[in-house]
């Protein structure tokens, strides 16, 4: 009911911000973002999916490829798959994110740190302990 609430707020959002900026504005990929973030939660994750697909060409062409907002997408992909029980593709977008934060912000960073720990429970889910082990006991030193 809430999660409804909340949608349909941040697509009220969007189309202000398409309206005043365009759809290649920073402003509209963070809008795109936001509603993924909704549609993850609620398990719409192909709506999900397309608008973080969406979004990251909007920062790529504004920023390049190794940006931050692109390692948060990269992040957020990853919950989706891990939603939809998709642990390759999850692993894939982790990878990504935890490589682009350790480029931007080196191994300490928070987001670094806590992709560190999504990998691991990707691992655990695919009964890779050792591997989950070594990203668990990473993620907390």
């Amino acid at each position: 009911k809430n999660a409804g609430k909340v949608e349909k707020d941040f697509n009220q959002a969007k189309q202000i911000i398409e309206k005043t900026f365009g759809n290649k504005h920073p402003q509209y990929a963070e809008s795109l973002q936001n509603l993924a973030l909704v549609y993850i939660e609620t398990k719409k994750l192909q709506e999900a999916l397309s608008f973080l697909n969406q979004a990251e060409s909007i920062w790529q062409a504004k920023l390049g490829e190794q940006n931050i907002h692109i390692a948060k997408i990269s992040s957020l992909k990853g919950d989706a798959h891990i939603k939809n029980a998709n642990l390759q593709e999850a692993e894939k977008n982790y990878e990504r994110a935890k490589t682009l934060y350790a480029q931007i912000f080196g191994d300490r960073y928070e987001g670094y740190i806590k992709t560190i720990s999504k990998l691991g429970r990707v691992y655990y889910i695919q009964k890779n302990y050792d591997k989950a082990n070594q990203a668990l006991t990473q993620s907390t030193d």
